[in-house]
């Protein structure tokens, strides 16, 4: 296969390496160019009665599924970080004195980021190999997440989580859009829909795990917490008058 494995050189494709390096050879049917196949239909015969699909061999990595589960588990910490500020809204907006204007900008950094990103990393996903691709996506999601701990103190805390969420965002093409390619790269063609949807699987849990992990991490603050503590002192002052 032509793409280049996520954590090999190029002399280091699953597809075609020596068999005694402890992976299993597998056997599937390869297509003429000028056929098409489906699964579905009776194998294609040609004109003086052969069979026109010839018997090819791939050999796939145990190692492929410690791939898989390091590229869902980076997809997933992009969709979390993405979804770290909508579940404690209540609680940033007391902390570094935002409205809902701020949150709703740093959730909209994610589709932002995203649309000037696709083409740069699919070319490289395309040219360069997924390695590189995924290098750069996880180098995205960390910067988007170092850049958050420099200070808490406005205004300063405002730019740099806008600047981490754009970050961040600029990681979404290969989160999404990555699951097949490690598939096709790294799986036999009966294993590449169970790889899919793990990838993808793994993308949309760590966006919903936000709702989960935040409030457990941050103490939600009521909007209305500032009325009921000024409400609470003037009731014990007018208690003590009396």
């Amino acid at each position: 296969m032509s793409t280049e494995p996520l954590l090999g050189g190029h002399g280091d494709d699953p597809a075609c390496s020596d068999p005694q390096q402890g992976g299993t050879t597998h056997h599937y049917h390869s297509i003429n160019s000028d056929q098409q196949y489906s699964p579905l239909l009776q194998p294609v015969v040609s004109h003086d009665g052969g069979n026109t699909r010839g018997e090819d061999e791939t050999h796939v990595y145990r190692r492929r599924w410690y791939i898989l589960i390091l590229f869902s588990l980076m997809c997933g910490t992009q969709g979390c970080v993405w979804n770290t500020f909508g579940p404690i809204s209540s609680t940033a907006e007391d902390a570094f004195d935002w409205d809902t204007s701020n949150i709703g900008m740093l959730t909209n950094w994610g589709p932002i980021s995203f649309i000037p990103a696709t083409v740069p990393l699919i070319w490289a996903l395309e040219h360069k190999g997924l390695r590189v691709a995924s290098l750069w996506t996880a180098f995205f999601v960390a910067s988007g997440t170092v850049v958050r701990i420099f200070t808490m103190e406005p205004p300063g805390v405002t730019i740099l989580m806008n600047v981490g969420q754009a970050l961040n965002g600029l990681a979404g093409p290969i989160a999404m859009a990555g699951p097949p390619a490690v598939s096709a790269t790294w799986f036999p063609p009966e294993q590449r829909t169970l790889a899919t949807s793990i990838g993808t699987f793994f993308s949309m849990f760590g966006m919903a795990s936000g709702f989960l992990i935040g409030p457990m991490l941050v103490p939600d603050v009521p909007k209305n917490s500032t009325d009921i503590k000024f409400s609470s002192l003037i009731s014990t002052e007018s208690s003590e008058c009396n």
